[in-house]
């Protein structure tokens, strides 16, 4: 019986002592601080053409204080950080606000809006790879991009209008429902107009390249 009294407050000294650090782990969680946070409530442009500006209109946060009080806050440029359209690619932004933070992805095509001019005229021997190039100076041959996807191509004094479809290091024009996969190589896009095929086997591909002019 002794035996049995000892076991039984052995046992009863243990639960007091796990109920006590039970309470004080309570106690603590029930006075620690909740966090504030941050998240994008309504998003803003994410796909840029190369060289422009971050564009946040429309763009909205909702901020939670440590209360549990949300608060719709609008975007405004000062807040964007880490913003970059001079190379293309898919990238991410941040949205920072009371020292919190948010990342948004974003997509800078290759192309640059506005005119690209008649610069240079590339021979490339398929067989061999080696290239012939001639430079173009004082030409008026050109494409013109805007914004709204539409794109004019002006050469040797007759104008066609299009379409045209962005990537990031390539595009597509369409003109007349016949498409045409352009390269882009920095502030300049690649034409492919020829190929020419020899009875002895030889085989060449005659390019067209446009430099962009501001």
């Amino acid at each position: 019986m002794k035996y049995n009294k000892i076991s039984v407050r052995f046992i009863l000294s243990i639960l007091i002592i796990v109920l006590a650090f039970s309470a004080m782990f309570i106690l603590a969680s029930c006075n620690e601080e909740a966090q504030a946070s941050l998240e994008i409530d309504e998003y803003f442009k994410q796909t840029y053409f190369k060289g422009e500006e971050v564009d946040v209109t429309g763009g909205s946060l909702i901020y939670t204080d440590k209360n549990g009080e949300e608060f719709t806050i609008d975007i405004t440029d000062s807040m964007i950080k880490g913003f970059n359209s001079s190379t293309s690619g898919v990238k991410n932004l941040k949205v920072q606000y009371e020292g919190l933070e948010v990342q948004l992805p974003y997509t800078v095509y290759g192309i640059r809006l506005g005119s690209y001019y008649l610069s240079e005229l590339i021979e490339v021997d398929n067989i061999n790879g080696e290239e012939v190039s001639q430079p173009v100076s004082g030409s008026e041959d050109k494409f013109t991009f805007y914004s709204n996807l539409a794109v004019s191509a002006t050469i040797e004094g007759y104008t066609m209008e299009g379409t045209f479809s962005p990537d990031v290091d390539y595009l597509t024009v369409s003109f007349n429902g016949q498409d045409s996969r352009v390269e882009i190589e920095g502030d300049q896009i690649k034409l492919l107009v020829n190929i020419n095929e020899g009875v002895d086997g030889s085989s060449y591909s005659q390019y067209q390249v446009f430099s962009y002019r501001r």
